[in-house]
């Protein structure tokens, strides 16, 4: 007893056909596959598992080429701080001092104005000289 096997063969520039022993099945790109898939389980009556085992084939035949990026040290820390920000934070709980830039065109004054339009209270050295929020108090 002669066992038929699946071929996938393929045909160039993005083109494969699909084989059962010497039965021509049909033929398919990479971007129909799925939908050339169904339509052949639909014309001979296969299941949907029919489909997933020829997907699995077709991919370990023919995988799909991506870029495998390299990831650094540097890159695993700063995934496992959460960013700059856990960096940043990371920096400061050993000692450091750690600010970050301000956006051409926004001073801090701007920032205090913000703030305190939003409710909050705000007391120290701005740019050299010493900013405390008036509070006006209402009954």
């Amino acid at each position: 007893m002669e066992v038929k096997r699946y071929r996938i063969i393929d045909l160039g520039q993005g083109r494969y056909s699909l084989h059962h022993g010497t039965l021509h099945l049909g033929s398919f790109s990479r971007d129909n596959l799925r939908e050339s898939l169904e339509e052949i389980a639909d014309e001979f009556d296969f299941s949907s598992n029919w489909i997933g085992a020829i997907l699995r084939i077709f991919n370990k035949m023919y995988p799909f080429p991506h870029a495998q990026k390299r990831r650094t040290a540097l890159d695993r820390l700063l995934f496992l701080l959460g960013g700059d920000d856990g960096a940043a934070d990371y920096l400061r709980s050993i000692g450091c001092r750690v600010v970050k830039r301000l956006p051409s065109g926004v001073s801090k004054m701007d920032i205090v104005r913000h703030l305190e339009g939003n409710g909050w209270e705000i007391a120290g050295l701005i740019d050299g000289c010493y900013h405390e929020t008036s509070l006006v108090e209402t009954e």
